[in-house]
């Protein structure tokens, strides 16, 4: 995994009997305090084995004898830039079962962290929508797809067709579906709303960082191509949440930002 990918445990306290919790940030003994956009992914997948679900905050400052708790975090360092984001579970310290499913899903996600670029149409870009047919997997939020020619790329014929999954508000998205994927396409659907489209781009910045481009970016502008904010070609972009600051920036932070 080398020095960009690591795992750890840290002690914390604050998790309730038979429940996991989805940390949003957590504080990494070497790398300083990490955030985790892709925390609605995570608790997403969480569900479903059988434990209740909790996407919040622990308290990671607790003496190890006492804690009571134990969170499996697993981190990403972007080579260009320095900054990290990760995955963080915690789960009860004497529930065996808990802590396997903790680390089971902090593993994966960290087997699937590294940067990727990715791409994203407003689903009517014209013909100028090259993008998302060369897409290593494509995504379509809220919705069935748009018009032409992002629509052609995803129909069921499509030689691509076994690598399109649609994601509603529920966020279920497995790891696997970005094993070995560095080229992402996300199709905005009829019904979509602009803060799912943050949300999930976030999240998806949140398991390795993502260079975005929107279809047909070189003209037209966010408005002409459907999309909910700004994009460039060349320049990284990090997109803001809720009018704050971007959740990658607060890994510079040494406290967490809401």
């Amino acid at each position: 995994m080398g020095r960009t990918r690591v795992l750890v445990w840290i002690a914390a306290s604050g998790v309730g009997e038979g429940e996991l919790v989805v940390l949003r940030w957590f504080s990494d003994p070497h790398r300083g305090w990490v955030p985790s956009p892709a925390a609605p992914l995570v608790a997403a997948h969480a569900r479903g084995r059988g434990r209740e679900v909790r996407v919040g905050e622990l308290d990671t400052d607790a003496d190890a004898d006492v804690a009571g708790a134990n969170v499996c975090a697993a981190s990403y360092l972007d080579p260009g830039t320095g900054r990290a984001v990760g995955v963080a579970i915690g789960a009860r310290a004497e529930d065996a079962g808990a802590m396997a499913i903790a680390r089971d899903l902090t593993e994966s996600w960290m087997a699937v962290m590294r940067s990727r670029r990715l791409a994203l149409c407003g689903g009517h870009s014209g013909a100028s929508c090259p993008r998302i047919g060369s897409s290593d997997v494509v995504f379509v939020l809220g919705g069935g797809p748009g018009e032409e020619p992002c629509g052609a790329a995803l129909r069921a014929g499509s030689s691509r067709a076994s690598v399109v999954h649609a994601v509603d508000a529920d966020m279920r998205v497995v790891p696997e579906w970005l094993a070995g994927r560095t080229e992402v396409g996300v199709v905005l659907g009829s019904r979509v709303r602009p803060a799912f489209v943050r949300t999930m781009v976030n999240a998806l910045d949140g398991v390795g960082p993502v260079a975005l481009d929107g279809c047909g970016s070189h003209g037209g502008g966010a408005k002409a191509q459907g999309l909910p904010f700004e994009v460039g070609s060349d320049a990284r972009h990090r997109p803001v949440v809720l009018g704050h600051h971007s959740a990658v920036a607060r890994a510079n932070s040494p406290r967490p930002i809401p």
